[in-house]
């Protein structure tokens, strides 16, 4: 049987090593893909079981203010599209108005027109 080269070996064991991590996290409830994402990284710091302790908490951490920060976007997307949806609607209520006042603006010329023509002009 052929045998690994030792860089396969130890590409293996790094392998084992994230593959254990990402379980690790995912048990505390972190996505995989934030865990996928942190794992090149943070494997680098375990060098005994309390960095690892240490990391993982880290890591569980950082997601939970991740997630804090993307509810926050949501409810701003949400809020800045109810803003847009009433901007719109004022919009067009405006636009009501606008035509109102054109249609009395076109009648209060009419009405000051006739009175002009039936009035005779006063000599004093």
């Amino acid at each position: 049987m052929a045998r690994k080269p030792s860089g396969s070996r130890r590409n293996d064991e790094r392998t084992g090593a994230q593959e254990r991590l990402r379980r690790d996290l995912e048990a505390r409830g972190v996505d995989p893909l934030f865990a996928d994402a942190v794992l090149a990284e943070v494997e680098i710091g375990v060098t005994s079981a309390e960095s690892r302790a240490a990391i993982l908490d880290g890591v569980e951490v950082a997601y939970r203010v991740h997630c804090g920060g993307r509810e926050d976007l949501s409810d701003a997307v949400r809020d800045l599209n109810e803003v847009a949806r009433l901007m719109e609607d004022f919009s067009g209520e405006l636009t009501k108005l606008d035509e109102s006042l054109k249609t009395l603006s076109a009648f209060l010329q009419r009405m000051k027109t006739c009175v002009n023509e039936k009035r005779p002009e006063r000599l004093h």
